[in-house]
């Protein structure tokens, strides 16, 4: 039980890969995890990007999800 638990855990963390979604929104600030809820405020669409040009466009990581 406590393995399943652990995985479970493990598997809704943020995952280090290369992927981000961001707000198309001017005032966003934010790069998020796809799961992350910090999206669904989001009224102009989301964009998913890499994480380099997420921070290329001056984005900072999500304070829930990351």
């Amino acid at each position: 039980m406590q393995t399943i638990l652990l995985s479970l855990f493990f598997s809704l963390a943020p995952a280090k890969t290369d992927s981000v979604y961001i707000c198309n929104s001017s005032r966003a600030y934010a790069y998020h995890a796809y799961f992350c809820h910090g999206l669904n405020r989001c009224t102009h669409g989301v964009s998913k990007v890499s994480r380099a040009e997420a921070i290329r466009m001056r984005k900072t990581a999500c304070k829930i999800c990351y």
